[in-house]
């Protein structure tokens, strides 16, 4: 009777090239996969310049309009203040009284010194008439995400806040000592770092990191903002919380 052997060195000469060939293909397969893992995780940030440019151009026209709509509301506000003195004493009035109500015994003829905005906590600023509980929160969780005030001006970014009711706010508020800012160092800060401020978004954030990698760090701020093409007004907003130590 006729036996059967299975090895590779019994098997016809089509067999071992059929083998070969399968096994060159199994082989070569495992090794393009490991090729594309290992360039896929070793691939570094790159920055689109032709997204950047446009995105860049949005931004600059979101600034125009935004400081368009502000000179506006500027001169409502000034027409606004020149015809209701009237209207502004009974919101005083109305305010006060509603203080008095609630069991606060703030007197606005015993609120003399003003409030550091930087220092002052949620008490302090609920005893100023016209701040609520949640006006008084959104400003400190503001403050805590700027890393300080630099400006009265930048109530403005808070909710609920516009032209009118701050220009009610500025006899009880002020800004003592504006240069103790909490500022990050752009030299370390990775992108998550630097997307937690209010002014930097992700794709400011990446390409601040992108250039400091190929330049290897920035010198001053001035090189980062020509590094990144950012536009100048957005710069001297950021300049205030950056540093480069």
């Amino acid at each position: 009777m006729k036996t059967h052997n299975n090895s590779f060195i019994h098997c016809t000469a089509g067999e071992r090239r059929g083998l070969i060939v399968l096994s060159l293909l199994i082989v070569g397969g495992i090794g393009f996969r490991l090729l594309a893992f290992h360039n896929l995780r070793s691939e570094p940030l790159r920055l689109d310049e032709e997204k950047y440019v446009a995105y860049m151009t949005f931004a600059k026209r979101q600034q125009w309009l935004k400081d368009s709509l502000q000179a506006v509301w500027d001169k409502q506000r000034q027409s606004y203040d020149n015809k209701s003195n009237n209207h502004n004493f009974k919101f005083l009035q109305d305010t006060n009284k509603k203080k008095y109500a609630n069991g606060n015994s703030f007197s606005y003829s015993k609120h003399v010194s003003k409030l550091d905005i930087n220092t002052a906590d949620s008490l302090d600023l609920e005893s100023i008439p016209g701040i609520g509980a949640k006006t008084a929160c959104q400003m400190i969780q503001y403050r805590e995400k700027l890393g300080g005030y630099v400006s009265l001006d930048q109530l403005l970014e808070v909710s609920y806040m516009d032209s009118i009711r701050l220009s009610r706010l500025r006899s009880y508020l002020c800004l003592y000592d504006s240069t103790a800012i909490r500022r990050i160092n752009i030299n370390r800060a990775d992108i998550n770092e630097l997307k937690q401020h209010p002014y930097i978004d992700y794709y400011l954030a990446k390409s601040i990191v992108v250039h400091r990698k190929a330049n290897g760090g920035y010198r001053n701020l001035e090189e980062m903002r020509t590094a990144t093409k950012l536009y100048p007004e957005l710069f001297e907003k950021l300049k205030p919380y950056l540093c480069v130590e």
